[in-house]
């Protein structure tokens, strides 16, 4: 492999040249590929926590003496009293969640050089 300062030649798998020290390792990644990695890995965690929202939501209620008091409720908010009443609020965030991590998943990888 060529160093494209020197033009010296190198071994292929060599990250900086010999002679001069320049990096000739090939970077496919393009410019913005760190701000669509750091914001997509960002979206997955907030997907994640809507997503354990939704099959764990903690409800609080204040029993016959005024104490509040949290509880998780059955895996999908269902319970005796139904379904969870902050099922329906985390489902829709989990799904907006979800699309925008999927299309900075998608700028991310289009963001690599082919």
């Amino acid at each position: 492999m060529k160093c494209k300062k020197c033009n010296s030649e190198n071994s292929d798998n060599a990250l900086f040249c010999r002679v001069c020290g320049e990096k000739i390792g090939n970077s496919n990644k393009g410019p913005l590929y760190g701000i669509w990695n750091t914001l997509f890995w960002i979206g997955l965690v907030i997907s994640l926590y809507c997503f354990i929202s939704v099959v764990f939501p903690i409800e609080s209620y204040r029993d016959l003496f005024g104490s509040s008091h949290l509880y998780c409720s059955d895996p999908f908010g269902i319970n005796r009293d139904g379904k969870s009443y902050y099922m329906q609020e985390w489902m829709s965030a989990l799904i907006v969640a979800t699309l925008v991590t999927a299309l900075l998943f998608v700028l991310r990888k289009k963001s690599l050089k082919q």
